[in-house]
C-alpha cells in the first residue's frame, strides 16, 4: 500500500473496497476476450498508446483482489467494519457489498471493576 492509501480513513477505504468488489465481480462474470484480441492490443498499445489493462485479465484480477485484501486488512487494523471477502465473492452473490462491524471480545466489552477501597496487605 502506498503512503496515501495508509492515510485513508475508514469511510474512504470502505468505499474503495465496495467499488473494487463490484468491478471484480463483473470482471469475473464477463466473457473473456479472445487470445487474438489480447495479442493485437499488446502490439498496438505501445505503438498507438493506450492501456495495457485487459491484455492479461487473470493478472489484472489477481492484482485487484490483492488490493481488496490489503484494504480490508487495513480496515481490520483500524478496528473499522470490514468485509467477509469469501461471502462477497461467493458464486451468484450480486448484493451490495456490506462491511460488518468487528465483534467485541467479552473482556473488552466491559472494563474490569475497580475496588473502592485498597486491599489489605498480605502477611
Amino acid at each position: 500500500m502506498t503512503p496515501d492509501d495508509l492515510a485513508l480513513d475508514c469511510p474512504k477505504l470502505t468505499g474503495r473496497i465496495q467499488v473494487r468488489i463490484r468491478q471484480l465481480r463483473g470482471a469475473l462474470s464477463d466473457d473473456r476476450t479472445t487470445e487474438v484480441a489480447r495479442s493485437l492490443q499488446a502490439v498496438a498499445s505501445p505503438i498507438f498508446g493506450g492501456t495495457s489493462r485487459g491484455i492479461n485479465p487473470d493478472a489484472d484480477n489477481a492484482r485487484d483482489l490483492g488490493i481488496i485484501v490489503a484494504y480490508n486488512q487495513r480496515l481490520i487494523e483500524k478496528k473499522c467494519p470490514a468485509y467477509n471477502l469469501e461471502a462477497e465473492f461467493a458464486p451468484g452473490n450480486t448484493a451490495q457489498p456490506k462491511a460488518v462491524k468487528p465483534a467485541k471480545s467479552p473482556a473488552a466489552a466491559k472494563p474490569p471493576a475497580v475496588p473502592a477501597t485498597p486491599a489489605p496487605p498480605l502477611r
